[in-house]
């Protein structure tokens, strides 16, 4: 049964598709992520909005980057990848919740490509935004989230819902997980599905191959 939640910031409802001091980090170094800083600066002068043909807003996360057991600030700036220098050839933005099946389905579906995704240069990056109880997600349920599907992906706490964005169905039912397909050339969004059908878009594995020519 499909869960809702009417939010009062965003008007919309969102619901499941089944029917120490923090150092910001710039480098993911050796463990498995970029490696190095971008040495041009973010795009701007264009639209930002988690939609198709947009660009992709510019947050700052508390959690889990790629091949790392502990958190860290991750910015996603840190993806931006203009020159093609850092080997980061596409990027899955993946917003999902404990609560939701699709989005445990969706995670399983990715953390059975990861490594083989890892040398094609594409990065997913999933955003927990709610809790087993549809209240905002913490660092424990990322923890929980990372063991239980065996990721190694960079996954983070969201309780924003940064990249949730809205929808074009008829009452604003937002199905999760919100898959957001970027271009890490120029961090616009190629594409954007709701839900989880069992089969991981092609799409993400032609962007990084376009992208490695």
């Amino acid at each position: 049964m499909l869960k809702a939640l009417t939010l009062a910031l965003f008007s919309f409802v969102i619901g499941c598709s089944d029917g120490r001091e923090l150092t910001p980090i710039s480098s993911f170094g050796s463990s498995g992520g970029p490696p190095d800083p971008v040495t041009c600066p973010y795009p701007k002068g264009e639209a930002f909005f988690p939609d198709v043909g947009g660009r992709l807003p510019l947050h700052t996360f508390v959690g889990f980057p790629e091949g790392y057991n502990e958190s860290e600030i991750i910015d996603m700036e840190s993806y931006h990848d203009c020159d093609g220098s850092r080997g980061i050839r596409a990027l899955v933005v993946d917003s999902s919740a404990v609560w939701c099946e699709a989005c445990g389905k969706s995670s399983e579906a990715f953390s059975k490509v990861q490594y083989d995704w890892l040398g094609k240069g594409i990065h997913v990056v999933t955003l927990l935004v709610q809790g087993a109880d549809s209240q905002p997600a913490d660092l424990t349920d990322v923890v929980e989230w990372k063991m239980k599907y065996g990721l190694t992906t960079a996954t983070v706490v969201d309780p924003d819902m940064s990249y949730v964005g809205s929808s074009n169905s008829p009452g604003g039912m937002i199905s999760l997980p919100v898959l957001l397909l970027v271009d890490p050339r120029t961090m616009v969004v190629v594409s954007r599905t709701e839900g989880f059908n069992g089969e991981i878009d092609p799409t993400i594995e032609e962007l990084a191959s376009n992208n490695s020519k």
